[in-house]
Order: C-alpha cells, then structure tokens, then sequence
C-alpha cells in the first residue's frame, strides 16, 4: 500500500529526454500502420510532468499537436486510455466527470429523485 502522502506508482524514468521520446512517438505513428507498443513504452513509463514535456516537444520538433496525430493513428479504448494518459490531472477529473453526469442523466437518475 502507498504511503500516506505520495499518490501514483510511476517514478520519473532515468534518462528522461523528451525529444528523443517525441522522436520515438512520432516513429511510431509514421509510415503505414502504427507501433503501438512503442507507444505504450513511451507514455506508460513517464510521469504526468514527463509526459507534458513530451507532448511540448512533440510540438517544437515536429509543428504538429500530439494528441492530433494520436486520434489519427489509433482508436477504441486504446486511444482512450493513451489520451487519458497525456492529460493533466485535473484536466482528467474533469473529463470524467463530465462523463459520469452523462451517464446518471442518460440513465434516467436525478438527484431529486434519489433524495
């Protein structure tokens, strides 16, 4: 179990360059088909702070949005998961939030009904 106080299981990758980890994500997503492992090796093993560097440098190397290129290359749960992992914490709370709402509203719930 965490320690009270730390929150996350992904220590910062020894190494780090977030150009070469840009390059990496861009090999992946060029030419036909897409690596998707090396994708999943890339964001799955960086931090949120590493991970926003990465999509900075994707941008400066490369004049395209990351997660532009992303939702062109892959789909289904798979890009769920990968644009979930290159938000920022609150931006994540947010987005599922908004889904939770939708679901309790789609699903007939309200809170008046419920008190």
């Amino acid at each position: 179990m965490a320690a009270v106080g730390r929150r996350g299981t992904v220590t910062e990758f020894a190494g780090f360059n977030p150009q070469d980890d840009a390059a990496k994500l861009r090999k992946a997503m060029k030419g036909f088909g897409t690596d998707e492992d090396a994708i999943i090796d890339v964001l799955a093993k960086r931090t949120i702070a590493q991970r926003q560097r990465i999509k900075q440098d994707y941008k400066t190397a490369f004049g395209k949005d990351l997660i532009s290129d992303l939702k062109s290359e892959i789909s289904g749960k798979f890009e769920q998961v990968v644009l979930g992992l290159l938000k920022t914490p609150v931006l994540y709370d947010v987005h599922e939030l908004k889904n939770a709402i939708k679901v309790w509203y789609c699903c007939g719930y309200s809170l008046q009904t419920k008190m």
